[in-house]
């Protein structure tokens, strides 16, 4: 089953004129594309599966972001569409312009995507068993996540991937009063 071999481990500072740069640079889909609505009962079981695994280390539970799960969401119908496993969506967007287009400002952006997995449980645990992800999924300062998760079964049936999950992981930053 098709894992990201080096996790995102994407750690980046929000700069204060990365939200303006974000705002004007980039859209927040594809042209032309809407994301499906992320499902908000798996996405629940895969931030319990994730936060049971942070707990048996002590770690801080993450908590649904809407912000994250649609950001999550978007990228994996997009991946599905393409048929493909990456960081990056079909405008060249990597995970932090995708964060900053959605109004997410940020101090930790990271990223977990993984594909072929029929359920929460198995794609977490295949995530888990490679370290690359499973440091993305432990990072100690994450605290909100989103989940997005697209199905071609019609590829299922053909052989193919058939299923594209992602689990974002964030760090908001507080933004105060504006000029």
């Amino acid at each position: 089953m098709p894992l990201d071999p080096y996790g995102s481990h994407m750690k980046k500072l929000a700069m204060p004129f990365a939200f303006l740069v974000a705002t004007l640079a980039v859209a927040t889909l594809p042209l032309g594309a809407r994301a499906a609505p992320p499902d908000p009962a798996l996405a629940s079981r895969v931030i319990q599966l994730v936060n049971a695994a942070r707990q048996q280390r002590g770690l801080a539970a993450v908590v649904m972001n809407q912000t994250l799960m649609q950001v999550a969401q978007a990228l994996a119908d997009d991946l599905a569409q393409r048929r493909t496993l990456s960081h990056v969506d079909s405008s060249g967007r990597g995970i932090g312009q995708r964060f900053l287009a959605a109004d997410y400002v940020y101090s930790l952006a990271d990223e977990a995507v993984a594909a072929g997995q029929g359920a929460p449980e198995t794609m977490v645990a295949a995530l888990l068993s490679q370290p690359g992800n499973r440091d993305t999924l432990m990072n100690p300062d994450a605290r909100d996540a989103g989940v997005g998760f697209a199905a071609r079964p019609q590829d299922a049936a053909a052989g193919g991937i058939g299923t594209y999950w992602v689990i974002d992981l964030g760090l908001q930053v507080e933004r105060g009063p504006g000029p």
